[in-house]
């Protein structure tokens, strides 16, 4: 994990990859699954040493190439479904435009204050 915080009741747990040539861990299915047991280890993490918070786990990237974009976000459709029911933990997925406007600007307006 990246980076790891705690508002009140709830834990983020962050897992950002920057990949020059956009998000690669071989194909797109490896890929995907490589993103996968990371934000699954991450689930357990918090339930082995925070089993009282509640979970947002965020898988960011800044570049992710269309194919394997849609691979992962059809995963996190299975991820949210299988695992949120009881809505302990919730898994999102960031890349490309979604980090740019989540992240990346809002991260570049607050440091030139």
């Amino acid at each position: 994990m990246d980076v790891v915080g705690i508002d009140k009741d709830k834990l983020y747990m962050v897992e950002v990859a920057f990949h020059e040539n956009g998000l690669q861990y071989g194909g797109r299915l490896d890929t995907k699954d490589r993103v996968c047991k990371k934000l699954l280890r991450a689930y357990l993490i918090g339930l082995a040493y925070f089993p009282d918070y509640k979970y947002e786990i965020i898988f960011a990237s800044p570049k992710v190439n269309p194919a394997t974009d849609e691979t992962i976000k059809d995963y996190f459709s299975v991820l949210n479904r299988d695992f949120s029911d009881d809505e302990k933990v919730k898994f999102h997925y960031l890349a490309n435009d979604e980090f740019k406007n989540s992240i990346l600007l809002p991260t570049i307006k607050s440091s030139s204050d």
